[in-house]
């Protein structure tokens, strides 16, 4: 049986130094199991150090805690948390669920809404009030994403695809926070796209676009734009709605203009649009696909651009808006059904929406700074999903709380998405 650990409502292992651990229905422990002291368990390898630390950190609100185990040749990685209860079974690069079903999940759920003594407390959810508009913001997954990134809702799966640049991983959810998948690589990713053919995903990673099975974990070598660069990788991208795949690369130490903007066809040829680029960010499109969006995140603009839908080029090159770098920065972006922009602006833990004239027409402010992309989804693709860092990735950059790393959900905005094309091959 794995292992689970469990913390109480204000983030703090119980017994002090001991660590508790029970099986999946963690209502039904009361009083709390102990497994002996942090220090012993850290020595003798059943946990380190820095896991447990991690726990610590991650049972906070919606709380997730993440052990593993090594089983022969297989690694067991188990979650917990009030809204999310999943056992994943990772084995040479193959992935299949075991554990609880969604029925036994949610009969958990409602235990824990009885009982008083349950393994972890949820908080209720926060009421932020911005302009006339009442909303909610959550946390739907805590995974504690490294660079958490690229947040994409698959509408054909219903389900909602979210990255960690550095931790080399994808991840996937229902719109729940339920049923949490992820995916190692073998590189750092910069953004995905799911492909229209087969079980799979077009992957952009600091050594080119590849072609990612699910099934398998397998990835295949499709082209490296950028062959002898070593301080560049590939970055943000989106679909457009002829299925071809926008990636913009970066330079890693956000220094010197060597980024480009490039284009990946369907027939797998690759296209260079715009160079002199030291972050890329926020590519996206207006709801008729005729304006496209894009940023430096270091310019202190966001660009509009005229876009050719037969040929996918871009011309007429202008600046949309312009953003305040003092604080922040302008990184992960999309459009929302009424044409308007939303940014996230990393470091200044903002989320502004601007008019299709580039005008601000709201700022929200969310629970941690390194917020990083936005992206609506869920059934009605009426739900803004957030993603965020857990580490900086320059030592100018702020620290956040507890919630850091976290997938953020917005509710009741009262503004719905537009939905995100697959690739067409």
């Amino acid at each position: 049986m794995p292992w689970y650990f469990f913390c109480n409502h204000n983030g703090e292992l119980p017994g002090g130094e001991n660590v508790a651990v029970g099986d999946w229905r963690g209502a039904q422990l009361s009083p709390y199991p102990l497994i002996g002291p942090k220090e012993k368990m850290a020595r003798s390898g059943v946990v380190s150090p820095a896991l447990l630390r991690a726990i610590s950190l991650g049972c906070r609100k919606k709380p997730v805690a993440t052990v593993r185990r090594e089983t022969g040749h297989h690694i067991l990685k188990t979650q917990v948390g009030f809204d999310h209860l999943s056992t994943s079974r990772y084995a040479f690069g193959k992935e299949q669920m075991i554990g609880p079903s969604n029925a036994d999940i949610e009969a958990s759920r409602l235990r824990q809404d009885r009982n008083s003594k349950c393994a972890c407390e949820p908080r209720a959810p926060k009421n932020l009030k911005n302009g006339d508009i009442d909303m909610r913001i959550e946390v739907l997954v805590d995974v504690k994403t490294i660079l958490g990134e690229g947040p994409l809702w698959d509408v054909e799966s219903e389900r909602l695809f979210w990255i960690d640049s550095k931790g080399a991983n994808i991840f996937r959810t229902t719109h729940r926070g339920t049923e949490v998948r992820a995916w190692d690589l073998p590189a750092m990713i910069g953004s995905l796209a799911i492909r229209k053919r087969g079980d799979g995903a077009v992957v952009a990673l600091s050594d080119g676009f590849h072609f990612l099975d699910f099934a398998t974990g397998e990835v295949a070598l499709i082209n490296n734009p950028e062959p002898g660069m070593p301080t560049n990788r590939l970055n943000d991208g989106k679909v457009d709605k002829c299925g071809r795949f926008i990636v913009g690369s970066m330079d890693t130490l956000e220094a010197g203009a060597n980024g480009s903007l490039y284009r990946l066809d369907p027939d797998l040829t690759v296209h260079k649009l715009e160079d002199n680029i030291i972050v890329s960010n926020g590519p996206c499109w207006s709801p008729d696909g005729g304006t496209f969006y894009f940023c430096d995140s270091w310019s202190r603009e966001i660009w509009a651009y005229d876009y050719d839908l037969v040929t996918g080029s871009i011309s007429e090159k202008r600046t949309f808006a312009t953003v305040d770098t003092v604080n922040g920065a302008a990184d992960g972006a999309t459009v929302d059904a009424e044409g308007c922009l939303w940014s996230a602006q990393v470091y200044d833990g903002k989320l502004v929406r601007y008019t299709p004239d580039g005008k601000v027409e709201r700022v929200i402010e969310m629970p941690v700074k390194k917020v990083s992309s936005v992206m609506f989804g869920g059934p009605n693709l009426d739900v803004l999903y957030v993603t965020s860092m857990a580490k900086p990735p320059l030592p100018r950059n702020p620290h956040d709380g507890i919630q850091r790393g976290s997938l953020f959900a917005i509710y009741d905005l009262g503004i719905k998405g537009v939905p995100e094309s697959r690739f067409a091959a």
